[in-house]
């Protein structure tokens, strides 16, 4: 059995994002769709999971709590992943940590 491990690695500050606002960062050679809502910020594959569509250019709904992809309108829930126009589509997320205003996405590597 191959163990794991997550990895927090540095994404950017907060002060560099605004409340309500989504940006791509690559995070060990994954893009990855940071969005941040108030205080919190969440870690989505910038993929979606319909038809690839680039998550970080997708639009923040803060009062639900979700992402919505910009090709085909497809919401997904910050805190899961899951989407909220298809149940059966889940996009991945990430754990996210945020230290002294620097935010870290955890990211599963295998242990060696």
């Amino acid at each position: 059995m191959v163990e794991s491990r997550i990895e927090n690695v540095f994404a950017c500050r907060m002060d560099e994002m605004a409340d309500a606002s989504t940006r791509l960062v690559t995070v060990l050679g994954r893009k990855v769709a940071l969005t941040r809502v108030g205080d919190e910020v969440f870690a989505m594959r910038d993929a979606c999971p319909h038809r690839a569509g680039p998550m970080s250019y997708g639009t923040v709904s803060a009062g639900r709590m979700e992402l919505i992809c910009p090709w085909h309108r497809f919401r997904f829930d910050l805190r899961t992943g899951a989407s909220i126009t298809n149940p059966e589509l889940i996009n991945e997320t990430y754990p996210v940590v945020i230290e002294n205003g620097e935010v870290f996405v955890g990211i599963t590597r295998n242990a060696s």
